[in-house]
């Protein structure tokens, strides 16, 4: 559905994105994960068309989102780090009917929308109060609700969870798994691993501006370890991180006589595999 193809991104002499390409499936959820300066926002943008690649494009169902840069931007969702999707000097009602307006939403519709969003992130009481005296978490609460206002097909989250205390987080978990399931796409940047556990189909590992690594939920092998307990002269263990060659070694180790005593397949963490990838 949305595909990123050969995209190159410089900023005068710093090549920040080398040659990224992926394709994201209708209704699964991604995340980007790397270190701070990775250029995961930065791809964030292009995808979004924010900004313009170097090189290389983004289409969506096989078109240049440029060619349907309006019917694109109807269909997303966005929350962006850093940035102010809301306006402080309005309420959450005014906001709602404001973004409402703008992507054509009727005005029962953006009603019944934004009564069950301010309900779920425990913002009823306040919808009518300034959004410029709120905290730094109700702001993000709000952020994200004009980003569900539409019901997205597709969803971008740039550190969503930034301010949030632990319900709000899990509520924000919640309905996101259940967008997910009707549905949605998700695109997501986080430092909090445990979300990426919880939502994700799908982990993209970005270093140094290049894509290095890619997990999915089904943990690939690479990301797993193989634990083979064998006499092998009493010298114990051989760990594999790739599970290509595990059937092959264990034809060798019968045929020469060694005795196995157990295999077992060991996940990693998600912390584990970031901090091995972005270790110097």
């Amino acid at each position: 559905m949305l595909e990123v193809t050969g995209i190159s991104k410089n900023f005068k002499n710093n090549q920040v994105l080398k040659e990224i390409n992926f394709k994201i499936l209708d209704g699964e959820s991604i995340a980007i994960l790397g270190s701070n300066g990775a250029g995961k926002t930065t791809l964030i943008k292009i995808m979004l068309g924010l900004l313009l690649p170097t090189k290389g494009e983004v289409s969506f169902n096989n078109i240049n989102i440029k060619e349907i840069r309006s019917k694109y931007l109807n269909l997303i969702g966005v929350v962006l780090e850093g940035n102010r999707n809301i306006y402080w000097y309005l309420t959450p009602w005014e906001n709602l009917n404001y973004f409402g307006g703008l992507l054509g939403i009727k005005k029962n519709d953006i009603k019944k929308r934004g009564k069950e969003l301010l309900e779920l992130f425990d913002l009823s009481d306040v919808s009518n109060e300034k959004i410029d005296t709120f905290s730094r978490g109700m702001k993000q609460k709000v952020a994200i609700i004009i980003a569900l206002l539409n019901k997205p097909k597709i969803l971008f989250l740039d550190e969503p969870t930034l301010g949030l205390d632990i319900i709000t987080r899990n509520k924000l978990i919640d309905c996101l798994l259940k967008i997910k399931k009707e549905g949605t796409t998700i695109i997501l940047t986080t430092h909090q691993l445990e979300i990426v556990d919880q939502i994700v189909d799908r982990t993209f590992f970005l270093k140094e501006g290049e894509l290095f690594l890619e997990k999915n939920q089904n943990n690939s092998l690479i990301f797993n370890e193989i634990l083979i307990d064998i006499d092998l002269k009493k010298r114990g263990l051989i760990t594999l991180i790739d599970g290509d060659y595990i059937q092959n070694l264990i034809i060798f180790l019968l045929e020469n006589g060694e005795k196995i005593n157990s295999i077992v397949k060991r996940n990693k963490r998600l912390e584990d595999i970031f901090l091995e990838i972005y270790r110097e």
